[in-house]
């Protein structure tokens, strides 16, 4: 038996510790028998020099990269480190036995050696299984001549890596280059690819996941229809409808509705070589992916995501009007909010027990504040919400809201094209500006490159303003016909009785329809709402308190509150 590793402190009755360290690039690697040998190699080891392997803090990453650091970053070798650090897990006399010394690190060398530095000097032992090289503190200051071998393996470990990367990315440079010129086709090996398709091999082509693509289309059908993320993803469930694989929470299904390859697109972008003269680019592959779904429909999803509250909440009761910031209080302009006591509701699936009309308010938010306080007092929004609903049940009031409806998309057409127009313009300064610098042989001046640079950043934001525009244009082309006064009507008795899809779907309709609902309720007896629609055309109702009856309606550009009052008024003469 060889006798016991001399390293920084060995006094300690108890046996110096073995940890072992391993790093996978890549699932072939995985899968070899590295592992198996590094294994093997640590349990001879520990024998000979008398010490015990520590299975606690046996440690391999799987696909994370030496080279950026991300073992480091976010994986187990960080967590050794922090270990070192805090001096509890890890101390003075231990060893850390790795297949190699560019398993530990491929970083620029003078990074690479930090990071040697900090382990060595911890007193922990370095181990390397491929030449049964130790390094430690008390041999380096024998013989330094390891710390040499050590160097020269980093600086190779870094270049290797370095120029492999520089390989790849050339490769991927021109594969996407001969995409979008049409010359090339094939799957990129970068990033992943969406769960719901799947690569025929023989085709050379993606092919949708019937199941998966079938399941994604029904939770985003749901998440339209006015449903939450999270409960979209119980009435699926509920259904016995698969869940699409990947989406557990809100945020990762937001993620999966704003990419682009739900039309098909794959979006790479290439880093660029500062040394070469080359920039990093990014490549939209426009038919890549076979598309779940058109580019219509796509700007149409991006605006309702981006309309704020349009998803119903956690409770029992769904709001139809309140939460999706469009209704406010129409004496001090905050936002009114709904109120729901259900303290003795009795509950049944899919709808909420008998809770009486007066069990929930609406009230204004401006109640709360400390200064300014609104006056208003809190009134029973089932009248309120039973006005609305027999309004929007009649075709004619239905249109009225929505007269007028080519001045708003005309004038959004007219911002498009300027915007279209202003990227043609700056793409072609920057055209101008790189053929310049390309036919002078020598060195483009940095006021040059600064200025192409700043072109780029307006040439991104140009392009942001003509998505925008497009997403306007394609959600107000839904809006040009109100929905039908029938889809209403039908929904009446499910919104009176509580019903929970039912007050779903009105909640989306109000959200479609509505631009801004303002509520008057300082009379004891009357309850008025000026309603603004997505046409803004303006209407004002006025409600009785009691039965929810509409009592009188005008229809004006912008009604003032003088106006507003001479109406009401002539409603209690008649009354």
């Amino acid at each position: 038996m060889k006798k016991p590793l001399k390293t920084a402190s060995n006094s300690s009755s108890a046996p110096s510790r073995l940890f072992i360290y391993g790093r996978f690039s890549s699932a072939k690697q995985a899968r070899g028998d590295s592992f198996a040998r590094q294994m093997d190699y640590a349990r001879r080891w520990a024998v000979e020099h008398d010490h015990v392997i520590d299975e606690s803090l046996t440690m391999f990453d799987h696909g994370l990269s030496a080279y950026k650091g991300d073992h480091v970053k976010k994986g187990a070798l960080g967590a050794f480190l922090v270990a070192i650090r805090e001096k509890k897990l890890v101390r003075p006399g231990d060893v850390l036995l790795v297949e190699s010394l560019d398993r530990l690190s491929r970083a620029e060398p003078i990074d690479a050696q930090r990071q040697f530095a900090e382990i060595i000097d911890s007193g922990v032992a370095i181990v390397t299984a491929d030449t049964g090289q130790i390094y430690s503190r008390e041999r380096l200051k024998h013989d330094s001549s390891p710390l040499f071998v050590a160097l020269a393996i980093m600086i190779r470990a870094h270049e290797e890596s370095a120029s492999k990367g520089r390989r790849i990315r050339d490769a991927l440079r021109r594969q996407c280059e001969g995409w979008v010129g049409g010359t090339w086709r094939g799957k990129l090996n970068i990033n992943t690819d969406p769960t719901w398709l799947r690569y025929n091999a023989e085709r050379r082509v993606f092919e949708f996941d019937p199941q998966q693509a079938e399941s994604l289309r029904t939770l985003i059908d749901l998440y339209r229809e006015g449903y939450g993320p999270l409960r979209a993803i119980a009435l699926m469930h509920e259904r016995g409808v698969p869940i699409p694989a990947g989406i557990s929470d809100a945020y990762r299904l937001h993620v999966v509705m704003k990419n682009r390859a739900l039309v098909g697109e794959k979006v790479v972008t290439v880093e660029g070589n500062e040394e070469a003269g080359i920039d990093t680019q990014t490549f939209v592959l426009r038919g890549y992916y076979p598309p779940l779904m058109s580019e219509a429909e796509f700007a149409s999803l991006q605006y309702v995501m981006s309309q704020r509250g349009r998803r119903a909440g956690k409770s029992d009761i769904v709001g139809i009007m309140t939460g999706l910031g469009i209704t406010f209080c129409a004496h001090c302009g905050f936002a009114m909010a709904g109120q729901n006591t259900l303290s003795r509701a009795r509950k049944e699936p899919g709808r909420v027990g008998q809770v009486s009309d007066g069990s929930r308010r609406i009230l204004c938010s401006g109640l709360l504040k400390m200064q300014s306080r609104c006056q208003v007092k809190t009134c029973s929004i089932a009248m309120i919400e039973r006005g609305l609903m027999n309004y929007c049940a009649d075709q004619m009031n239905l249109a009225a809201l929505f007269a007028d409806s080519n001045e708003k998309c005309l004038h959004l057409r007219e911002s498009l094209a300027f915007a279209h127009q202003a990227v043609i313009d700056t793409q072609t300064q920057i055209d101008k500006f790189m053929a310049a610098a390309a036919s002078d042989d020598d060195e483009t001046p940095e006021s040059m490159m600064q200025f192409i640079r700043k072109l780029d950043s307006r040439l991104r934001a140009e392009k942001l303003k003509v998505t925008g525009y497009e997403h306007e244009i394609e959600a107000l082309s839904h809006q040009s016909q109100p929905a039908a006064a029938q889809a209403w009507a039908e929904l009446r008795e499910g919104v009176d009785s509580l019903d929970i899809e039912a007050r779903t779907k009105a909640r989306q309709l109000v959200a479609n329809t509505f631009k801004r609902i303002e509520v008057s309720l300082l009379d004891p007896a009357w309850v008025g709402m000026k309603l603004v629609s997505k046409r803004d055309v303006t209407r004002i109702l006025w409600i009785n308190r009691k039965t929810g009856e509409l009592m009188d309606q005008v229809t004006v550009e912008d009604t003032t509150p003088h106006e507003a009052k001479k109406t009401l008024n002539r409603l209690k003469r008649a009354a």
